[in-house]
């Protein structure tokens, strides 16, 4: 499995390019479409899948502009998120005063169990609520990309909109015990072994 990550605007959320047999995903498409649409090209690969680990803004942003320049990706996101794609106070772009955050394209829902393939690659789909109700993390041969649910030093604040702050610590604890010695590769900050 080939692997890019880009720090994109508007808070250096870490936006990652996987790619294994011809086939590519991106995780948490912060912004900058076009950055993306630019470096998948470049790679040959064919854009199965956007991934969100949740649907806070700074990780959706610029999922409808991927998804304009490559149609046939599905965007995926948990039944517990999906309706923050579509709402600036739940997806807290309204809260930080910044412009209006959406992502009105079609999405396909995805939950704790499934498992989604990558050229020969196995995606597992591992829920993990807290940061978000829906908090994802999306689990390969070689790492555990966990959005804003575990970073190097703790997990993600739990007092945003659809926020589950009751059920982070047990969504640590499960990473932890399955994933401990696996390279993590959070949605923000530097990558690390969990």
């Amino acid at each position: 499995m080939k692997r890019a990550v880009y720090c994109l605007y508007p808070i250096c959320t870490n936006c990652y390019l996987i790619s294994d047999g011809g086939e590519c995903a991106v995780i948490d498409p912060a912004s900058s479409a076009e950055l993306l649409r630019d470096e998948i090209e470049r790679t040959g690969a064919k854009l199965k899948y956007i991934l969100l680990t949740h649907g806070h803004f700074d990780h959706i942003g610029g999922a409808d502009g991927l998804k304009a320049c490559f149609p046939e990706a599905k965007i995926m996101i948990s039944a517990d998120d999906a309706a923050m794609l579509s709402d600036p106070r739940m997806n807290a772009s309204a809260l930080f005063g910044g412009e209006s955050v959406f992502c009105l394209s079609d999405y396909e829902t995805v939950a704790d169990g499934d498992i989604l393939m990558l050229g020969n690659e196995k995606i597992s789909v591992m829920a993990t609520p807290g940061h978000t109700k829906g908090s994802l993390c999306y689990i390969c041969s070689d790492a555990v990309y966990t959005g804003d649910t575990l970073f190097d030093d703790g997990y993600g604040r739990t007092d945003l909109p659809n926020a589950a702050p009751e059920k982070i610590e047990a969504s640590v604890s499960r990473i932890k015990r399955m994933y401990g010695g696996k390279a993590a590769f959070p949605g923000h900050g530097e990558s690390f072994i969990i």
